[in-house]
């Protein structure tokens, strides 16, 4: 095995506190992420959002079974990839602010009243096109091509997103995540609920052990450890990143993943000490049960202000609470699945009527599930599955792939 050498600068002993917008604040005109906009004749929106030091790379094997139905946007977190440029601190609330700068500008718009209709089919387009666009958008500069296959680009005129009726609709998608993204996800819920139609995430169970358990698991005792050290899983990516090819090949087909030497590349150079020192911090300071209580709160669909459910504007002109269903998923072999069947647990005690009264009501449930034998980065290694799941919770369906055993 190759030698590694370590950075010459040394970690901080603790990351300063960043300053974040609250909801609703007025935020200065940022750079925005970078994002391929994949089969934009769709009519519903769904977002992808990767793991640390991963790209819109991880998807490439879920992606083909998701077109032609839906319009994707899938997006490279900031300091990965397209979005290596976008400044730190990395943080979840403000990568949550900027995924939703995306989710305004270029995801479709939806009537207010068919939010979270747990029974509603997207209605895609059966004759849209799977084209692509690729966008990369900044302050000043926007340049957009398109392409036949996800992930290959050639040139086609910009994508221009639907009229908005500024009473009736507003932009908002479905969040599809997996481990920093879905953490990302829960602070997008949190700050910016009314961008999100539901979340399918998995691998983002808080690390701290669930207030129900007595005594920490292994599994959370480890987690919580390795966040509050960030050099260690500094160290163990520059290791991993380090293998032989045939090694590093050979220990995917051990995981049962999929061939992704294009995403590995990227990922060696998204492995930088300031990206993974913040995630990590953020995570074990930003994401903990608190949060998880807070999104079971959301979910009643309560606004404290103006008593309105229904994602409507409230007396005082702002936006009212609504429920948002949640799927957590946990992958069998690497993920804490107590910490998810918690999550599951608290969101499922908070599940309600949705726009109930004399539009009628359609019950929305959040559930937890573990998928038996998964790795973490199970987009990986079972892409079809994934996929299935991601179509049955979107399109609001009682029964999930037989593979997802549902927690509670």
């Amino acid at each position: 095995m190759a030698s590694v050498s370590p950075p010459t600068a040394t970690p901080p002993a603790q990351t300063p506190e960043p300053p974040t917008t609250e909801p609703g604040e007025q935020r200065q005109e940022e750079q925005e992420l970078f994002f391929l906009s994949l089969n934009p004749t769709a009519e519903t929106t769904l977002v992808l959002l990767h793991g640390v030091t991963s790209c819109h790379l991880e998807w490439a094997h879920v992606i083909p079974h998701l077109l032609p139905d839906y319009h994707l946007l899938v997006v490279d977190l900031p300091g990965h990839s397209g979005s290596a440029s976008v400044p730190g601190p990395y943080t979840l609330p403000r990568m949550a602010d900027a995924v939703a700068r995306v989710i305004e500008k270029h995801a479709h718009t939806v009537a207010v009243s068919n939010y979270n209709s747990s029974s509603s089919n997207p209605n895609p387009n059966p004759n849209s096109n799977p084209t692509a666009t690729t966008t990369t958008t900044t302050n000043t500069t926007t340049n957009t091509t398109t392409t036949t296959t996800p992930l290959t680009t050639h040139p086609q005129p910009p994508h221009t997103k639907p009229s908005q009726n500024k009473n009736k609709k507003k932009a908002a998608a479905h969040i599809i995540a997996l481990s920093l993204g879905g953490f990302v996800s829960l602070h997008l819920l949190k700050r910016h609920p009314s961008l999100c139609l539901s979340l399918h995430i998995t691998g983002c169970a808080p690390f701290s052990s669930p207030p129900t358990s007595p005594t920490p698991s292994l599994t959370s005792k480890t987690f919580t450890f390795l966040a509050a050290h960030p050099s260690i899983p500094y160290y163990m990516m520059t290791i991993l990143n380090s293998l032989p090819s045939f090694i590093y090949s050979a220990f995917c087909r051990w995981g049962g993943m999929l061939p992704h030497e294009e995403l590995r590349a990227e990922m060696k150079r998204n492995a930088k000490w300031e990206v993974v020192r913040d995630v990590y911090s953020s995570i074990l300071r930003d994401c903990d049960w608190e949060l998880v209580r807070e999104l079971g709160d959301l979910q009643v669909g309560i606004d404290n202000n103006s008593g309105d459910q229904d994602g409507e504007d409230g007396e005082d002109g702002k936006e009212g609470q609504r429920g948002v269903r949640i799927l957590v998923v946990a992958a069998g072999k690497q993920d804490d699945v107590e910490a998810a069947r918690e999550m599951g647990r608290v969101w499922r005690e908070e599940d309600h009527l949705v726009g109930a009264g004399e539009r009628g009501g359609t019950r929305t449930k959040s559930k937890a599930a573990v998928v038996r034998g998964a790795v973490h980065a199970w987009n990986l290694q079972f892409p079809e599955v994934f996929a299935e799941g991601i179509k049955a919770w979107v399109e609001g369906r009682e029964e999930l792939p037989v593979e997802y055993e549902e927690l509670v």
